[in-house]
């Protein structure tokens, strides 16, 4: 795309200045999100599993206090 773009407007330079920051913005922006979920995540690993408590729900007038 950035060729036909070259071919359109005649300026070489500009046009591959302009889509390798573009480029670089993107992968930056990227790699900080994905470095994010990668910290998310291993914040969690090798962690033992919560155990799920049941609640004992005991009727009225039974007698247990």
């Amino acid at each position: 795309s950035a060729n036909l773009v070259r071919l359109a407007l005649q300026e070489s330079a500009e046009i591959y200045t302009y889509v390798l920051l573009i480029y670089f913005v993107i992968a930056f922006l990227l790699t900080r999100v994905m470095r994010g979920l990668e910290k998310k995540l291993k914040a969690g690993v090798g962690k033992a599993p919560q155990k799920k408590t049941a609640a004992v729900r005991v009727p009225e007038g039974s007698g247990v206090s």
